[in-house]
């Protein structure tokens, strides 16, 4: 077993904890400003934000980015 296989599980729970932020904060958004411009601004936050984190070489700016991919699929659930 690999020593950094407990990373794998920490990346996903990082990623989950920005998932319960982006509920929170895009749901109140959401109902500030309407339903189609904070799911597109979302929607166009996950796809940049996974395609730069494909390139980046250090795990706490992986982690960071994970976060940030989680925080804006928050708003799918909405």
């Amino acid at each position: 077993m690999c020593s950094w296989s407990t990373l794998a599980w920490v990346t996903t729970s990082i990623q989950f904890l920005g998932w319960l932020f982006g509920n929170v904060v895009f749901g109140v958004l959401s109902d500030k400003y309407g339903r189609r411009k904070v799911l597109f601004f979302s929607c166009s936050m996950v796809c940049w934000v996974a395609f730069v984190s494909s390139f980046v070489p250090w795990y706490w700016l992986y982690a960071v980015l994970r976060f940030m991919i989680g925080f804006g699929l928050g708003m799918y659930e909405w």
